[in-house]
């Protein structure tokens, strides 16, 4: 594995009309839906863990604490920025900030556990 306390990744999006409340049925306005945040604010993290992964490892989420602070229309671009805060034993911690033009819109607290991709979907699969 080849990464360290500090190291950060941005991932940026633009606001589509499948990611908003309205689409993914958790409100009734036609802004950005906290689960597509989620889902830019896990990527960024899962991004920046991937480039340092060891051949046949992965990381999977196990834990995330959000704030979702302001409201993203339709169309705009956001990002999120994940930066490693904490490595220890098969986890990694992470503190994700995300933006629009206007500013600070959501942060997290992020824990992904780094795990052997074929055993994992294994795992997975024996509950079929």
């Amino acid at each position: 594995m080849n990464l360290g306390v500090g190291m950060k990744y941005t991932e940026r999006w633009e606001v589509t009309p499948e990611m908003t409340a309205i689409a993914v049925k958790s409100g009734d306005s036609e802004v950005f839906s906290t689960p597509s945040l989620l889902a830019l604010m896990e990527c960024s993290a899962y991004m920046l863990a991937q480039n340092g992964m060891d051949r046949g490892m992965t990381t999977v989420g196990t834990k995330v604490s959000l704030r979702h602070i302001a409201p993203t229309p339709l169309g705009l671009v956001v990002w999120a920025e994940a930066k490693i805060t904490r490595i220890r034993d098969n986890t990694l911690d992470f503190f994700i900030t995300a933006y629009d033009k206007e500013g600070i819109i959501a942060e997290a607290d992020h824990t992904r556990a780094i795990v052997n991709r074929r055993q994992f979907i294994r795992n997975a699969n024996q509950k079929q």
